[in-house]
Protein backbone atom coordinates (compact mmCIF):
# COMPACT_ATOMS: atom_id res chain seq x y z
CA UNK A 1 0.00 0.00 0.00
CA UNK A 2 1.18 3.50 -0.87
CA UNK A 3 0.19 7.19 -0.36
CA UNK A 4 -0.70 9.27 -3.11
CA UNK A 5 2.30 10.31 -4.76
CA UNK A 6 3.62 6.94 -4.33
CA UNK A 7 6.72 5.47 -6.08
CA UNK A 8 4.73 3.57 -8.41
CA UNK A 9 2.77 6.83 -9.81
CA UNK A 10 5.60 8.53 -10.58
CA UNK A 11 7.70 5.74 -12.01
CA UNK A 12 4.73 6.12 -14.66
CA UNK A 13 4.78 9.91 -15.11
CA UNK A 14 8.92 9.30 -15.66
CA UNK A 15 7.87 6.95 -17.94
CA UNK A 16 5.38 9.04 -20.33
CA UNK A 17 7.77 11.49 -20.54
CA UNK A 18 10.34 9.12 -21.31
CA UNK A 19 8.10 7.80 -24.37
CA UNK A 20 8.24 11.80 -25.78
CA UNK A 21 4.42 11.67 -24.63
CA UNK A 22 3.00 15.24 -23.02
CA UNK A 23 2.22 14.41 -19.13
CA UNK A 24 -0.73 16.13 -19.17
CA UNK A 25 -2.48 14.73 -22.17
CA UNK A 26 -2.16 11.20 -20.89
CA UNK A 27 -3.18 11.52 -17.11
CA UNK A 28 -6.51 12.40 -15.58
CA UNK A 29 -7.61 13.37 -11.42
CA UNK A 30 -10.37 11.44 -9.74
CA UNK A 31 -11.56 13.38 -7.19
CA UNK A 32 -14.49 12.79 -4.63
CA UNK A 33 -16.44 13.29 -1.64
CA UNK A 34 -17.58 11.20 0.79
CA UNK A 35 -20.84 11.08 3.21
CA UNK A 36 -22.94 8.99 5.41
CA UNK A 37 -26.33 8.12 4.54
CA UNK A 38 -27.97 11.17 6.11
CA UNK A 39 -25.80 12.94 3.36
CA UNK A 40 -23.54 14.49 6.32
CA UNK A 41 -19.88 14.92 5.17
CA UNK A 42 -17.22 12.26 6.54
CA UNK A 43 -13.92 13.61 6.94
CA UNK A 44 -10.83 11.22 7.90
CA UNK A 45 -11.99 8.78 5.87
CA UNK A 46 -9.39 6.59 3.96
CA UNK A 47 -10.14 6.07 0.44
CA UNK A 48 -7.99 3.21 -1.90
CA UNK A 49 -7.51 3.10 -5.15
CA UNK A 50 -7.09 0.19 -7.16
CA UNK A 51 -6.21 -0.98 -10.74
CA UNK A 52 -9.48 -2.08 -12.27
CA UNK A 53 -8.95 -5.89 -11.09
CA UNK A 54 -6.11 -5.24 -8.38
CA UNK A 55 -6.47 -6.48 -5.09
CA UNK A 56 -3.59 -4.08 -3.46
CA UNK A 57 -4.34 -0.61 -3.05
CA UNK A 58 -1.96 1.44 -6.28
CA UNK A 59 -2.38 4.71 -3.82
CA UNK A 60 -4.44 5.95 -0.46
CA UNK A 61 -5.66 9.07 0.50
CA UNK A 62 -8.03 11.11 3.44
CA UNK A 63 -10.81 12.85 2.74
CA UNK A 64 -10.12 15.97 4.53
CA UNK A 65 -12.66 18.46 6.81
CA UNK A 66 -15.13 18.58 3.82
CA UNK A 67 -15.09 14.94 2.96
CA UNK A 68 -13.40 15.69 -0.33
CA UNK A 69 -10.73 13.75 -1.41
CA UNK A 70 -8.38 13.92 -4.85
CA UNK A 71 -6.03 11.39 -6.81
CA UNK A 72 -4.03 13.20 -8.85
CA UNK A 73 -1.79 12.49 -11.92
CA UNK A 74 -3.37 9.01 -12.59
CA UNK A 75 -2.87 7.23 -16.28
CA UNK A 76 -6.16 7.39 -18.36
CA UNK A 77 -7.98 4.13 -17.60
CA UNK A 78 -10.14 1.96 -15.27
CA UNK A 79 -9.77 2.22 -11.51
CA UNK A 80 -11.74 0.77 -8.61
CA UNK A 81 -12.37 2.37 -5.11
CA UNK A 82 -12.96 1.49 -1.47
CA UNK A 83 -13.86 3.66 0.87
CA UNK A 84 -12.83 2.89 5.12
CA UNK A 85 -14.06 4.47 8.63
CA UNK A 86 -14.70 3.07 11.39
CA UNK A 87 -17.35 2.40 12.76
CA UNK A 88 -18.74 1.91 9.30
CA UNK A 89 -18.42 -1.98 7.99
CA UNK A 90 -16.64 -2.90 5.17
CA UNK A 91 -17.90 -1.19 2.28
CA UNK A 92 -18.42 -2.19 -1.50
CA UNK A 93 -16.18 -1.27 -3.92
CA UNK A 94 -17.01 0.92 -6.80
CA UNK A 95 -15.59 1.99 -10.18
CA UNK A 96 -13.81 4.73 -11.49
CA UNK A 97 -12.83 5.91 -15.34
CA UNK A 98 -10.45 8.16 -15.47
CA UNK A 99 -10.00 10.46 -18.59
CA UNK A 100 -6.83 12.04 -19.72
CA UNK A 101 -7.03 15.83 -19.37
CA UNK A 102 -9.99 15.29 -17.37
CA UNK A 103 -11.26 15.47 -13.69
CA UNK A 104 -13.66 12.36 -13.00
CA UNK A 105 -15.52 13.35 -10.03
CA UNK A 106 -17.70 11.08 -7.53
CA UNK A 107 -19.76 10.87 -4.58
CA UNK A 108 -19.61 7.85 -2.39
CA UNK A 109 -21.74 7.24 -0.10
CA UNK A 110 -20.95 4.99 3.40
CA UNK A 111 -23.45 2.42 4.14
CA UNK A 112 -24.82 1.48 7.30
CA UNK A 113 -25.81 -1.76 6.44
CA UNK A 114 -24.04 -2.67 2.96
CA UNK A 115 -25.89 -5.24 0.62
CA UNK A 116 -29.21 -5.62 -1.49
CA UNK A 117 -31.12 -3.53 -1.40
CA UNK A 118 -29.49 -0.91 -1.86
CA UNK A 119 -30.02 2.33 -2.98
CA UNK A 120 -28.29 5.93 -3.03
CA UNK A 121 -29.96 8.83 -1.11
CA UNK A 122 -31.16 10.69 -4.34
CA UNK A 123 -32.87 7.37 -5.58
CA UNK A 124 -34.86 6.49 -1.92
CA UNK A 125 -37.87 8.06 -1.16
CA UNK A 126 -36.25 9.59 2.11
CA UNK A 127 -33.75 11.91 -0.35
CA UNK A 128 -37.60 12.88 -2.85
CA UNK A 129 -39.45 15.81 -2.01
CA UNK A 130 -43.19 15.02 -1.46
CA UNK A 131 -44.53 15.60 -5.19
CA UNK A 132 -41.89 13.34 -6.45
CA UNK A 133 -42.66 10.64 -3.76
CA UNK A 134 -46.12 10.35 -5.09
CA UNK A 135 -45.41 10.39 -8.47
CA UNK A 136 -42.72 7.40 -7.76
CA UNK A 137 -44.63 5.63 -5.55
CA UNK A 138 -47.65 6.04 -8.15
CA UNK A 139 -45.93 5.19 -11.27
CA UNK A 140 -44.25 1.96 -9.74
CA UNK A 141 -47.50 0.98 -8.49
CA UNK A 142 -49.61 1.46 -11.38
CA UNK A 143 -46.71 -0.76 -13.25
CA UNK A 144 -46.97 -3.49 -10.06
CA UNK A 145 -44.87 -5.94 -12.24
CA UNK A 146 -42.20 -7.63 -10.28
CA UNK A 147 -39.10 -5.27 -11.47
CA UNK A 148 -41.47 -2.43 -10.45
CA UNK A 149 -42.14 -3.45 -7.07
CA UNK A 150 -38.91 -4.69 -6.58
CA UNK A 151 -37.38 -1.21 -7.56
CA UNK A 152 -39.96 0.24 -4.77
CA UNK A 153 -38.83 -1.60 -2.33
CA UNK A 154 -35.06 -0.50 -3.14
CA UNK A 155 -35.93 2.87 -2.59
CA UNK A 156 -37.77 2.31 0.51
CA UNK A 157 -34.35 1.56 2.00
CA UNK A 158 -33.48 3.95 5.20
CA UNK A 159 -31.41 7.29 5.11
CA UNK A 160 -32.60 9.41 7.22
CA UNK A 161 -35.20 7.67 9.46
CA UNK A 162 -35.93 4.56 10.36
CA UNK A 163 -39.99 5.28 10.02
CA UNK A 164 -41.69 6.69 6.59
CA UNK A 165 -45.05 7.69 6.14
CA UNK A 166 -46.55 5.49 3.23
CA UNK A 167 -50.25 5.64 4.50
CA UNK A 168 -50.64 9.42 3.51
CA UNK A 169 -49.14 9.22 0.12
CA UNK A 170 -50.24 5.80 -1.03
CA UNK A 171 -53.69 7.15 -0.50
CA UNK A 172 -56.38 6.19 -3.76
CA UNK A 173 -53.38 3.31 -4.60
CA UNK A 174 -53.39 -0.30 -4.63
CA UNK A 175 -50.67 -1.47 -2.16
CA UNK A 176 -51.07 -5.11 -1.72
CA UNK A 177 -48.49 -6.36 -3.94
CA UNK A 178 -46.14 -3.84 -2.45
CA UNK A 179 -46.68 -5.50 1.24
CA UNK A 180 -46.40 -9.07 -0.31
CA UNK A 181 -42.99 -7.80 -2.06
CA UNK A 182 -41.75 -6.22 1.73
CA UNK A 183 -42.54 -9.30 2.98
CA UNK A 184 -40.88 -11.90 0.66
CA UNK A 185 -37.87 -9.48 1.67
CA UNK A 186 -38.44 -9.77 5.40
CA UNK A 187 -38.93 -14.25 4.86
CA UNK A 188 -36.49 -14.54 2.01
CA UNK A 189 -33.81 -14.79 4.30
CA UNK A 190 -31.33 -12.49 5.50
CA UNK A 191 -31.85 -8.86 5.89
CA UNK A 192 -30.06 -6.51 7.95
CA UNK A 193 -31.49 -4.47 11.30
CA UNK A 194 -31.96 -0.76 9.97
CA UNK A 195 -33.71 -2.56 6.68
CA UNK A 196 -35.58 -4.84 8.50
CA UNK A 197 -36.99 -2.16 10.92
CA UNK A 198 -38.03 0.17 8.00
CA UNK A 199 -39.57 -2.71 5.98
CA UNK A 200 -41.66 -3.67 9.42
CA UNK A 201 -42.61 0.08 10.05
CA UNK A 202 -43.60 0.30 6.27
CA UNK A 203 -45.95 -2.76 7.08
CA UNK A 204 -47.48 -1.01 10.14
CA UNK A 205 -48.40 1.63 7.64
CA UNK A 206 -49.67 -0.08 4.56
CA UNK A 207 -51.35 -2.64 6.47
CA UNK A 208 -54.76 -3.61 8.07
CA UNK A 209 -55.77 -5.82 11.64
CA UNK A 210 -57.56 -8.06 9.08
CA UNK A 211 -54.26 -9.44 7.06
CA UNK A 212 -53.43 -12.48 9.22
CA UNK A 213 -49.93 -12.89 7.32
CA UNK A 214 -48.70 -9.07 8.08
CA UNK A 215 -49.83 -9.70 12.07
CA UNK A 216 -48.10 -13.10 12.63
CA UNK A 217 -44.90 -11.50 10.86
CA UNK A 218 -45.05 -8.75 13.23
CA UNK A 219 -45.40 -11.00 16.50
CA UNK A 220 -42.38 -13.02 15.23
CA UNK A 221 -40.20 -9.85 14.94
CA UNK A 222 -41.17 -8.76 18.17
CA UNK A 223 -38.71 -11.22 19.20
CA UNK A 224 -35.61 -10.04 16.55
CA UNK A 225 -33.36 -8.42 19.09
CA UNK A 226 -30.91 -7.06 17.07
CA UNK A 227 -29.58 -3.89 17.81
CA UNK A 228 -29.76 -0.80 15.09
CA UNK A 229 -26.05 0.21 13.77
CA UNK A 230 -24.81 3.29 14.96
CA UNK A 231 -25.68 6.52 12.57
CA UNK A 232 -26.88 9.90 11.60
CA UNK A 233 -30.35 8.79 11.72
CA UNK A 234 -33.81 9.56 13.44
CA UNK A 235 -35.21 6.83 15.19
CA UNK A 236 -38.58 6.43 17.30
CA UNK A 237 -36.53 8.93 20.05
CA UNK A 238 -35.39 11.33 18.07
CA UNK A 239 -31.42 11.45 16.43
CA UNK A 240 -29.90 8.08 17.31
CA UNK A 241 -28.12 8.02 20.45
CA UNK A 242 -25.06 6.41 20.99
CA UNK A 243 -25.85 5.99 24.80
CA UNK A 244 -29.16 4.29 23.76
CA UNK A 245 -30.36 1.34 22.37
CA UNK A 246 -32.47 0.28 19.34
CA UNK A 247 -33.69 -2.82 18.37
CA UNK A 248 -35.92 -4.40 15.44
CA UNK A 249 -38.55 -5.23 17.87
CA UNK A 250 -39.03 -1.86 18.91
CA UNK A 251 -40.02 -1.32 14.99
CA UNK A 252 -41.96 -4.19 15.30
CA UNK A 253 -43.90 -3.46 18.36
CA UNK A 254 -44.78 0.37 16.93
CA UNK A 255 -46.16 -1.02 14.07
CA UNK A 256 -48.17 -3.80 15.55
CA UNK A 257 -49.54 -1.29 18.12
CA UNK A 258 -50.68 1.30 14.83
CA UNK A 259 -53.09 -1.91 13.37
CA UNK A 260 -54.25 -3.18 16.52
CA UNK A 261 -55.14 -0.17 18.63
CA UNK A 262 -53.75 -1.61 21.57
CA UNK A 263 -51.10 -1.31 24.26
CA UNK A 264 -49.26 -4.04 25.52
CA UNK A 265 -47.18 -2.64 27.93
CA UNK A 266 -44.01 -2.80 25.69
CA UNK A 267 -40.87 -0.58 26.93
CA UNK A 268 -39.37 0.51 24.27
CA UNK A 269 -35.35 0.49 24.12
CA UNK A 270 -35.12 -2.68 25.93
CA UNK A 271 -34.72 -6.39 24.53
CA UNK A 272 -37.50 -8.47 23.38
CA UNK A 273 -36.03 -10.51 26.54
CA UNK A 274 -37.11 -7.46 29.27
CA UNK A 275 -40.03 -7.08 27.33
CA UNK A 276 -41.37 -11.28 27.78
CA UNK A 277 -44.87 -10.07 29.60
CA UNK A 278 -45.54 -7.48 26.92
CA UNK A 279 -44.82 -9.96 24.27
CA UNK A 280 -47.05 -12.61 25.84
CA UNK A 281 -49.91 -9.96 26.36
CA UNK A 282 -49.27 -9.64 22.76
CA UNK A 283 -49.67 -13.26 21.52
CA UNK A 284 -52.97 -13.49 23.97
CA UNK A 285 -54.63 -10.78 22.29
CA UNK A 286 -54.17 -12.52 18.91
CA UNK A 287 -54.89 -15.80 20.10
CA UNK A 288 -58.20 -14.05 21.03
CA UNK A 289 -58.78 -12.16 17.45
CA UNK A 290 -58.61 -15.77 15.78
CA UNK A 291 -60.83 -17.94 18.03
CA UNK A 292 -63.66 -14.22 17.42
CA UNK A 293 -62.64 -14.84 13.91
CA UNK A 294 -63.17 -18.63 13.40
CA UNK A 295 -66.63 -18.41 15.77
CA UNK A 296 -67.76 -15.17 13.19
CA UNK A 297 -67.10 -17.86 10.47
CA UNK A 298 -68.92 -20.89 12.04
CA UNK A 299 -71.96 -18.57 12.45
CA UNK A 300 -74.87 -19.85 10.17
Amino acid sequence: MCRVGCPELVLLALSLLAAGLPLQAQTGDFCGLVVEESQTQVADAEVHLFAADGTEPLATTTTDARGEFCFRGLAAGSYAFQVAKKPWPAQPRHSVEVLAGDTSLRKVELEYEPGEPRASFAESLDGLGPDDRRAVLEALLVAGDTQSLSELARRLVPKRSVAIELGRLTRGLETRRLVDELIRWLERGYLPPLKTARFVHALGELGTPEDDRIITLLLRKLTDGRRLPPGNYVTWAGLYDPARQYYVSDEALLALTKLSGKDFNYELGRSPLANQRAIENAREWWRQEVAKKSERERRP
